[in-house]
């Protein structure tokens, strides 16, 4: 079920919120496994609204009655960034953007590929559940882990 949900790419108009939320989601889910420190200089340094910025024509919206609960951002057949707003963890939304939006980019690239950070648990269970499989990992100096 849609719950009234509505996809659509991002527009230079959608910018404060996408900032807003990607601030939130990186202060309120990511210290979970990326710690105070780099969290911490991740947003106070500004590089959070930067990259959030320079990639809002690569970024598709989920939206839930107007309001932006879910980001995604795509290079090519690669996921770069996927975000869901923290309180609708668990609601099925996740799922559901994936399940409008990978079987377009399977169509047009044939092969799709993310990185997800090692230590986010929560998120590997959930691309394991939805079908999507380890290839490889690599050293993130940064995080001291893998993604």
């Amino acid at each position: 079920m849609s719950k009234c949900y509505v996809i659509r790419p991002a527009t230079t108009e959608d910018e404060k919120d996408i900032l807003k939320l990607s601030r939130y989601i990186a202060d309120s889910y990511t210290r979970s496994y990326l710690g105070d420190k780099t969290v911490n200089w991740y947003i106070d340094s500004g590089s959070c609204d930067e990259d959030m910025k320079k990639e809002i024509a690569n970024t598709t919206l989920l939206l839930l009655h107007g309001f932006i609960i879910g980001i995604m951002i795509w290079h090519d057949n690669q996921m770069h960034g996927f975000m869901i707003d923290v309180p609708y963890h668990g609601t099925g939304a996740a799922q559901y953007f994936c399940e409008q939006l990978i079987p377009e980019k399977l169509k047009q690239y044939g092969e799709i590929y993310l990185e997800c950070f090692d230590k986010n648990q929560r998120a590997i269970a959930f691309y394991e559940k939805t079908g999507w499989r380890e290839f490889d990992r690599v050293k993130d100096e940064i995080i001291d882990g893998y993604r």
